[in-house]
C-alpha cells in the first residue's frame, strides 16, 4: 500500500512520522488518478476535481483535506465501493473568523452600523450557526435562513431588511432549494441600496455577470466561478477579493490534515499516535482603552480582530490566484493568539469570538 499526497497539503510531516508506509508527494496539476498502478490511498485538496475521471481498482481510499465536497464525484466512488472522506467542519472556526474580520472592516469604515443594521446568515450549518450564535452574544441584530435547519426567518422575500448578507451554503443544482446562481439579478434587485454580500461558500452561488451589471450592492468575495482561472472583471467589481483562503488559518489547516490522517490510520487499522500540536506565540496584554472605545463605537472588538487578521492584506492579482493560495501558510487563527486580560467586563465575550485568554 502506498499513500500519495498533494505536496501543497501542510503539516504532512506532523502525521507521517513513524508511519511505515511508502509516501509519494504529487503536484495536483500533473497527478493522474486513473494512472495508479498499485494499491494506494490518495490525499487531495479541493483544487483536484475527480469528475470525469475513472477511479481505478487500485484506489482504496480517497481523502480530501477540505470541508467542501463538490470537487469529488461521490456517486462514481460509491458505485465502485471506494471509501472516501472529507475534513468536514475542521475549517468552520477559520471561516467564521474571516467573516468577523470582514465585519470589523465594514464597521470601521462605517459601512455597517451596529445600532441599526441587520445581518442575515444564509446557511445554518457548522459555520453559519457559529456566526449567528457569536453575533447574538455581541447583541447584533441577526437572522438565519436555511430551508433544511431551524432558522429565524422562513424565506428570502425581505432581504432588503439587511445591511450584510453572508453565505455559508453548499453549491447545489436540480434540488428542491438549488443554490447555483442564487444571487442573481432578481436577488440583487431585492437587496437594500448600499448593502453588502460576503461570500465564502462557493463562487457558483453568485451570477457574476448579474453582479457586474449593477451598482447597488457591494461584495467581499473569497470564492469565484472557474477557479483558479477566475473572471478578472468580476474580481475588480468586488470591494475586496481573496483567493479562497477564508478557511485557511494555521490551526484549521492543521486540523484538516489531522482529520485526513485519522481516517487513514483507522482505514489501515493502525492505532493513531498522539500527534504533535502547533506552537503558539507568547500571549500579549490587551489594550483595554482601545477595547473600551471599540465596544462603545462598534459593539465589537474591531482593533483586536483586525490586528489578528486583516483580510485587506490578502488582496491578490487575478492571474496569481493559484500561486497565492498554494503558498498561503502564515495566517494565525484567533485561538492561536494568546491574550492577557483580567477585565471581566470583556473576558467572556472575547472568549466567545474564539480568542485564548490568559489571566
Amino acid at each position: 500500500m502506498k499513500i500519495k499526497i498533494d505536496n501543497k497539503i501542510p503539516y504532512i510531516n506532523y502525521f507521517t512520522e513513524g508511519l511505515n508506509i511508502d509516501i509519494d508527494l504529487f503536484d495536483d496539476q500533473s497527478f493522474k488518478l486513473d494512472s495508479l498502478s498499485e494499491d494506494s490511498i490518495v490525499v487531495i485538496r479541493s483544487t483536484y476535481k475527480t469528475h470525469g475521471l475513472e477511479a481505478p481498482e487500485f484506489l482504496k481510499l480517497l481523502c480530501s483535506v477540505s470541508a467542501g465536497e463538490d470537487h469529488v464525484d461521490k456517486d462514481h466512488l460509491d458505485k465502485k465501493s471506494i471509501d472516501y472522506s472529507f475534513s468536514s467542519g475542521a475549517n468552520s472556526c477559520a471561516v467564521a473568523e474571516y467573516f468577523f474580520s470582514c465585519l470589523a472592516l465594514l464597521l470601521k469604515k462605517r459601512a455597517f452600523k451596529f445600532e441599526k443594521d441587520r445581518v442575515l446568515v444564509v446557511g445554518n450549518g457548522n459555520i453559519g450557526s457559529r456566526i449567528y450564535k457569536t453575533l447574538k452574544e455581541f447583541s447584533f441584530n441577526v437572522d438565519t435562513y436555511d430551508p433544511f435547519k431551524e432558522s429565524t426567518i422562513k424565506n428570502l422575500n425581505h432581504i432588503d431588511d439587511y445591511g450584510v448578507i453572508t453565505f455559508h451554503i453548499p453549491l447545489t443544482n436540480n434540488t428542491a432549494y438549488p443554490t447555483k446562481g442564487l444571487v442573481n439579478k432578481l436577488f440583487l434587485e431585492k437587496m437594500r441600496k448600499n448593502s453588502w454580500i460576503i461570500n465564502t461558500s462557493r463562487g457558483g452561488i453568485v451570477n457574476e455577470e448579474d453582479f457586474m451589471s449593477q451598482n447597488k450592492v457591494s461584495m467581499i468575495s473569497d470564492v469565484f466561478n472557474n477557479e483558479p482561472n477566475i473572471n478578472k472583471d468580476f474580481q475588480k467589481s468586488c470591494y475586496l477579493s481573496t483567493p479562497h483562503i477564508a478557511g485557511h488559518t494555521q490551526f484549521s489547516r492543521y486540523q484538516m490534515t489531522k482529520m485526513a490522517f485519522e481516517k487513514i490510520f483507522a482505514f489501515l487499522k493502525l492505532r493513531a499516535p498522539t500527534f504533535k500540536g502547533l506552537e503558539c506565540p507568547d500571549p500579549e496584554p490587551l489594550n483595554i482603552r482601545q477595547l473600551e472605545l471599540d465596544f462603545s463605537d462598534y459593539g465589537f472588538p474591531v482593533d483586536l480582530i483586525l490586528n489578528t487578521y486583516d483580510p485587506t492584506l490578502d488582496k491578490f492579482k487575478y492571474a496569481e490566484f493559484k500561486k497565492f493560495r498554494d503558498n498561503y501558510h502564515n495566517r494565525l487563527g484567533f485561538a492561536q493568539k494568546g491574550i492577557i486580560l483580567n477585565d471581566h467586563r470583556y473576558k467572556t465575550l472575547i472568549k466567545k469570538i474564539g480568542f485564548c485568554i490568559n489571566s
